[in-house]
């Protein structure tokens, strides 16, 4: 029971900046819009001397809002899942879908100089923490106890 509970907080933190970002992400859509605008056009000035990457991220910018769109259902999604401990390696999944890209778009440090470089690569890292985490639950489902399995093993949660 114990070790339930202990499962349940730990999805519920890993589960909270997600949800509680989507929440301001809906309520804040407009703005959302444009600092995701603004991310692509960062990559652009960044890149400007690569043209592969550079045509890349100008064939995304039409699809912006339907990849905040899909970014937000994920993280809503993903959380929930976690939360209410269903699903849950289909939740982790769905919010590593999220989070890797989300992290490379918003938090590229070796672009960056001085403080700003080391702000961004704590951000970054902090990241890679959480997906520490949602790797952990994506391979061992809810966390509870489960009678008869061995590490690695687990049956689906």
């Amino acid at each position: 029971m114990f070790q339930g509970f202990i499962a349940f907080l730990g999805r519920v933190c890993i589960s909270l900046i997600f949800l509680l970002s989507s929440i301001q992400e809906i309520l804040n859509w407009h703005m959302m819009e444009q600092y995701t605008y603004s991310l692509f056009s960062n990559l652009l000035s960044i890149y400007q001397n690569q043209p592969m990457v550079s045509s890349v991220v100008m064939e995304l910018l039409p699809w912006v809002p339907l990849f905040l769109m899909v970014a937000v259902a994920c993280k809503v999604l993903g959380s929930l899942l976690l939360i209410m401990g269903w699903k849950v390696r289909l939740g982790a999944f769905l919010l590593i879908v999220f989070l890797v890209p989300a992290t490379f778009l918003a938090h590229h440090f070796w672009t960056e100089s001085g403080e700003k470089r080391g702000d961004e690569m704590i951000a970054l890292l902090k990241n890679v923490g959480i997906f520490g985490g949602l790797l952990l639950l994506l391979a061992f489902g809810s966390g509870g106890k489960q009678k008869g399995v061995h590490a690695g093993k687990g049956a689906e949660a």
